[in-house]
């Protein structure tokens, strides 16, 4: 019985702070700037620049990882909005394929994947190189706004 009672009240715990994440996270993103590519870069060079707490040397890292997620996420954005423009004409052919049209979205879906997978991948990479510190939550959260990180 009073395991039954531990494991219910260590589920009520667990509980309770997933909605209190849940809540600052919806409060965070309500209240950010970030609207738009341009505005995410500004956020994230600021929080760069403003940290006390990582090193000349830890910031240039940074930089360095961000700089290459920003090509890779410039060629998938691209490749993406030449596919859409493939799907588009396909619609409007006249003789529009139903297959092609299918494989179209595949591809278009396995790209945002990638793109989504490359965001995910950097946060992990930025999260390693500032985990010593309490707030290093404060460098992957910009990216996390928007599901491309463009800086």
């Amino acid at each position: 019985m009073k395991s039954v009672i531990l494991v219910a009240v260590v589920l009520l715990s667990v509980s309770c702070s997933t909605k209190k994440h849940k809540a600052e996270i919806k409060q965070q993103v309500e209240q950010s700037q970030v609207k738009d590519p341009a505005s995410l870069a500004v956020t994230i060079d600021d929080a760069i620049a403003n940290s006390k707490t990582i090193s000349a040397e830890e910031k240039q890292k940074l930089q360095d990882l961000l700089a290459a997620n920003k090509q890779k996420a410039m060629a998938l954005t691209e490749e993406s909005y030449k596919m859409r423009g493939v799907l588009i004409e396909e619609l409007l052919s006249g003789k529009m394929s139903q297959k092609k049209v299918k494989l179209i979205k595949k591809n278009i879906k396995r790209i945002e994947g990638e793109k989504l997978k490359n965001t995910f991948d950097t946060v992990d990479q930025i999260t390693k190189i500032v985990s010593k510190y309490d707030d290093r939550g404060v460098y992957a959260q910009p990216l996390m706004i928007l599901d491309r990180p463009i800086r």
